[in-house]
């Protein structure tokens, strides 16, 4: 069978499903958080709390007297430079961790305690402790966690005094380095100058010289002083021919290169070969929209001239890559350079020329001079550079073993801690907030498992994926006094619309299939596959809808085990269909008519025997041709057929099979056999989906039809099967 025209639509998942799916699970997700957040609030009570102490130090950034950022240790006012995250590392170390132990146990030593009270380790110490630098500042924070407040301040100010001795130490460590590298320079400056006037004094008590007059004594001077300047001047001049003859050499390459035409870089051409080649695109699309390829003189000429700049912008490319290759900056860079060099060359050339005129000119002044009192006096000199010399390294060294005691760290407390009013763990907010969130991802993880294990139908668009047959109706979602009312016999407004529509939809599918007259003396078997789908209700619904119309109408209650038209028609006839079918009554007596105008039911009786056994017997058909003949539509209200056969017994006795499918009951498995089952049966079949459906009841088979004990009345020599009291029907599941 097509599928039926007026089915609804597929249709993707959406927020409303998911907001369905959690309403569906709202108690399972209510008792997940609760848990969660109930155990992580009795962790927080259980938690042995935490406090923090913070202190504060500052790195002190200050220069030495030479103006860069190094330490002068002839300044040692001026401690070393390191950033403040240097600071932060040592702090965070194993050493800064043992200094504090240490000086936790000298504390302890002079207190009276034994070091032993220290238990104190390294992990513990470095676990505790936390120092950070706020950004673009000289400050350090240092924070403590301990047991309890004072204990978490006494460490935090104890990290921090450790860190200021133990800079004090490397500052006076290296202080005393530079002491130590001064006396040498010292001793080394005082042997020297020994040597020198010991020289001088031998020099001249040998040759008897007495101290020259001031005259001669200044003119020697400056002949000395020349003499340097013009060993000076040669020294650069030197240097300066050998950087011109160096940038002439690479000169003479890079021309050698461009005159032989390879390996020429030219930066600039790159950019004004891509400008060209932009232009001559631009001129390309421009001429294609009034010339073709064709027309003689235009496109063919831009395309040639489009390929040659392209090749010539490559070249210039892979040029421009390689620098190993000269290029035209080079050269004129390099050109620029050796002129400078070689007008400096000639201005130190100049300045020596000079110098050394200058020196002739000295010396000639000089010549009246003895050669022995010349010696002398270049004697003289050294003997007063020397003294010179030792004279500043000794004062260099003084002025150290002066400032020694004054040299201090390069940090400083700014704060010290003190105990905090409240502990920092257990954060109870914290705690609670990811106490929530692992609530909601295990509640998460549970639904999608129960979903996925879940086979129950729970949309339409799942019924119409698994059918072949038409839908022809719907039952809207019923609140629980709407399903009492149906089951005191009053259908609510919404079940009566719903019914009309079922009754006009099904009476297009079955004149697209039967023909026009197709719901004349009809014969319609009402069933489901499970208790608690609604079967009953909708039969009864059915039944009324149909009467209303003008149709005449039997409404057979063939549920024997468990009857429920008397409850919904709010009778108590005791007789029926099971008296019937044993002969104990007529039709004609059995048939009960009803405050609705044309509407007759006949209701389930009552009998001893099986019910299966009853409803197979042939006097079943003979009952269904005679309701044929005394009403249009007849329809019979059957057992769910998930585990008796009695709907398949009475299947073949009629015209179609109106199967109720419970949304939100019913599993996809179990729909499938059964409507499998009844689909082989001659009968047509059309699918009612009741949205009102209760839950699905595993008991169901159990609980509601194997209920037939050994005691009973003999029946032909026979022991009988006597009917045990069947349980009451939940009003706000009626079937």
């Amino acid at each position: 069978m097509d599928q039926y025209d007026y089915a609804l639509p597929q249709k993707d998942v959406t927020i409303k499903d998911i907001l369905v799916i959690t309403w569906r699970y709202k108690f399972l997700i209510i008792l997940m958080m609760a848990s969660c957040v109930y155990l992580s609030y009795y962790a927080t009570k259980h938690m042995k709390p935490k406090w923090q102490a913070n202190a504060q130090m500052v790195v002190i950034q200050r220069g030495g007297n030479s103006g860069n950022n190094t330490f002068d240790p002839s300044n040692p006012s001026s401690p070393l430079i390191e950033t403040p995250d240097t600071q932060v590392t040592m702090m965070e170390s194993d050493g800064m961790a043992i200094r504090t132990i240490n000086l936790l146990k000298n504390e302890a030593l002079a207190a009276g305690e034994p070091t032993s009270s220290v238990t104190y380790t390294v992990p513990s110490i470095e676990s505790a402790l936390t120092v950070d630098n706020p950004r673009g500042t000289n400050i350090l924070n240092v924070s403590m966690i301990a047991n309890n407040p004072d204990e978490a301040a006494k460490l935090a100010n104890t990290v921090c005094d450790a860190m200021v001795a133990w800079k004090t130490e490397i500052a006076q460590s290296s202080i005393q380095t530079y002491i130590s590298t001064l006396k040498s320079r010292t001793d080394q400056a005082k042997k020297a100058m020994d040597a020198v006037e010991q020289k001088e004094l031998q020099f001249k008590n040998t040759h008897h010289l007495v101290d020259l007059s001031s005259q001669t004594e200044a003119e020697l001077k400056r002949f000395q002083t020349q003499q340097q300047n013009v060993d000076q001047l040669q020294q650069q001049v030197a240097a300066q021919q050998a950087l011109a003859d160096s940038q002439e050499q690479q000169l003479k390459s890079i021309d050698a290169s461009i005159m032989t035409g390879t390996g020429i870089r030219d930066d600039t051409l790159v950019a004004a070969l891509q400008t060209k080649l932009n232009d001559l695109e631009m001129q390309r699309v421009q001429a294609a929209q009034k010339y073709t390829e064709a027309y003689p003189g235009i496109l063919p000429d831009l395309d040639q001239q489009i390929a040659d700049v392209k090749t010539r912008l490559h070249d210039a490319i892979q040029n421009t890559l390689n620098n190993q290759q000269g290029s035209l900056q080079t050269q004129g860079a390099l050109l620029d350079n050796y002129n400078n060099a070689e007008t400096t060359l000639i201005s130190l050339q100049a300045q020596l020329n000079a110098a050394v005129h200058q020196k002739a000119l000295f010396k000639k002044a000089t010549m009246h001079i003895p050669a022995i009192t010349m010696d002398y006096a270049q004697l003289s000199q050294a003997s007063d550079l020397a003294k010179t010399q030792y004279a500043a390294a000794k004062g260099l060294l003084d002025s150290a073993r002066f400032d020694l005691g004054k040299v201090g760290p390069n940090v400083q407390v700014m704060q010290q801690a003190v105990p905090s009013l409240t502990p920092v763990s257990p954060n109870v907010k914290k705690i609670m907030m990811i106490g929530t969130l692992v609530g909601i991802f295990l509640c998460f993880g549970l639904i999608l498992i129960l979903e996925q294990s879940d086979k129950r139908l729970r949309s339409i668009d799942d019924v119409l994926g698994m059918l072949n047959g038409p839908v022809v109706g719907t039952m809207p979602k019923l609140k629980g006094s709407q399903i009492r009312r149906i089951s005191k016999g009053d259908i609510p407004p919404e079940v009566t619309e719903s019914c009309s529509l079922t009754r006009a939809h099904l009476g297009l599918a079955l004149r697209k299939h039967h023909g026009p007259d197709s719901l004349e003396n009809r014969v319609f078997l009402f069933t489901s596959a499970m208790k608690g789908e609604g079967k009953s209700m909708i039969a009864f619904s059915m039944a009324q809808s149909f009467a209303r119309s003008g149709k005449t109408v039997i409404l057979v209650d063939a549920d024997i085990r468990r009857p429920s038209q008397n409850k919904l028609f709010n009778t108590e006839e005791p007789i029926g269909l099971a008296n019937v079918i044993e002969g104990d009554v007529t039709l004609d007596q059995a048939l009960v008519s009803t405050d609705i105008p044309q509407l007759t039911v006949l209701h389930s009786g009552s009998s001893q025997r099986n019910p299966s056994e009853l409803l197979s017997q042939k006097k079943m058909g003979e009952i269904i041709v005679a309701l044929r003949k005394e009403a249009e539509i007849v329809i019979i209200d059957s057992p769910a057929c998930s585990v008796v056969a009695d709907a398949l017994f009475l299947a073949p006795l009629t015209d179609t099979i109106f199967y109720i499918i419970g949304m939100g009951t019913i599993h996809e498995d179990i729909l499938k056999d059964i409507a499998a089952e009844l689909g082989a049966t001659t009968a047509s079949m059309f699918f009612f989906v009741n949205r009102a459906a209760g839950r699905v009841h595993t008991g169901y088979g159990s609980s509601y039809y194997y209920y037939y004990s050994g005691i009973g009345s003999n029946r032909n020599g026979k022991q009988g099967i006597t009917a045990l009291p069947a349980p009451q029907e939940n009003e706000e599941s009626a079937k």
